[in-house]
């Protein structure tokens, strides 16, 4: 609470002991300028609620490799 999920991602990209992992956004958003915002800050990928369990391990094997 009290953070966005781009604060989120600056904090844990600062850390040395989780700015390795891929970070993934899972939004209800959906605009283009939302998703492009989330790529531009580091995340891998962009989910959008709702979505079906096949993609959320789909998105999590690509990432996993």
């Amino acid at each position: 609470p009290g953070m966005s999920g781009i604060d989120v991602l600056r904090r844990l990209q600062s850390d040395p002991a989780t700015s390795d992992i891929p970070c993934v956004a899972v939004s209800a958003f959906a605009m283009d300028r939302e998703i492009q915002d989330a790529m531009n800050q580091g995340c891998v990928d962009y989910l959008t609620k709702p979505f079906e369990r096949a993609q959320l391990i789909e998105m999590i094997a690509r990432h996993t490799r």
